[in-house]
């Protein structure tokens, strides 16, 4: 089964990273690793729990990046849930960032589906 990635470039206080977000529809977050908040100097403003899959509450830091992608003509600041919880989909993949509904609805994000090919 595929996963959906995506690059973005994530900006503040003069600092910029290209980061790689997966795309979930089942989250109604946008959640961005603590690594990466640390890197780009995030002031966090307040705190928030969050439901996780497995039906547990975590405790997250909020706070605000601009995200930019030229291809999908995005350039906004919004709001993340940042979180030290490992961001490890599976044992050799990493991610930077979740992107949740809060972004795709605020953006309209549409998700295509094409039909596989059939390997022979």
């Amino acid at each position: 089964m595929g996963r959906i990635y995506k690059g973005f470039g994530l900006c503040n206080n003069g600092k910029k990273l290209i980061v790689v977000g997966f795309v979930d529809s089942g989250s109604d977050n946008t959640i961005l690793s603590k690594r990466v908040a640390d890197k780009l100097k995030i002031k966090m403003k307040g705190k928030e729990e969050l439901e996780v899959a497995n039906k547990e509450t975590i405790l997250t830091d909020v706070g605000e990046v601009r995200i930019i992608s030229e291809q999908d003509k995005i350039d906004d600041v919004i709001k993340v849930n940042v979180t030290d919880l490992p961001f490890e989909m599976d044992s050799d993949e990493n991610i930077d960032m979740i992107v949740g509904l809060d972004f795709m609805q605020k953006h309209n994000v549409r998700l295509a589906f094409r039909k596989r090919a059939k390997h022979i």
